[in-house]
């Protein structure tokens, strides 16, 4: 099921919008995912889950507030109901729905690895600042790729200088996403003595 999410959406980004759309944190997890089952590591799994987790559980709370009401609640998942938003994108888009169970339970066999703060707050920084440097404005293809030009997707923030607002961007998702579910995570999923023999996924 996930390899099949894997070959159809990693294509159809790069294809319909362009390689940079593969920046976005949700593609990167999906990546990590990927080769985290596969290959059963702790280490991508817990990296995936920790940036991905609680954004989707937000996104999904949004997206089921409107779809119940009609209504907007944060706004993340507005584009799921754009008359223009393609069918096909649609139903790819509904991984945000299942996907963080699956992580949830892959971490519960294989454990949460304590180095995906370290690993994930690295790779994270450097998304956002290739998000920043291989766009020229939130107008191309990836659109406000990882909120490095603000927090609308229509018009740019004016609070402060541009480069100063992607330090701001990164240290939010490192101390305010990546850092509390790190220590959530390290108390639901403690890790294994080595003398414990690890379920499998096969």
């Amino acid at each position: 099921m996930f390899s099949l999410l894997f070959f159809v959406t990693i294509p159809s980004n790069i294809i319909n919008y362009s390689a940079i759309n593969l920046l976005w944190f949700c593609d990167i997890a999906i990546i990590l995912t990927f080769f985290g089952l596969w290959f059963e590591s702790s280490l991508l799994l817990s990296m995936a889950a920790l940036s991905s987790v609680a954004t989707q559980l937000v996104w999904q709370l949004d997206y089921f507030f409107h779809l119940m009401t009609g209504s907007p609640l944060f706004g993340f998942s507005d584009y799921m109901f754009d008359p223009d938003f393609p069918t096909f994108n649609y139903i790819v888009s509904l991984f945000h729905v299942w996907m963080p169970y699956v992580l949830l339970y892959a971490l519960r066999i294989v454990r949460y690895n304590r180095l995906a703060l370290l690993t994930q707050s690295a790779v994270g920084c450097i998304a956002i600042l290739l998000s920043f440097l291989l766009t020229r404005d939130m107008y191309g293809p990836a659109g406000n790729l990882n909120k490095v030009y603000g927090l609308s997707d229509t018009v740019p923030q004016s609070w402060m200088r541009p480069w100063l607002w992607v330090i701001v961007v990164m240290g939010y998702c490192s101390l305010c996403i990546y850092a509390p579910t790190h220590f959530l995570f390290t108390r639901l999923f403690k890790q294994k003595s080595k003398s414990k023999e690890q379920k499998s996924f096969q």
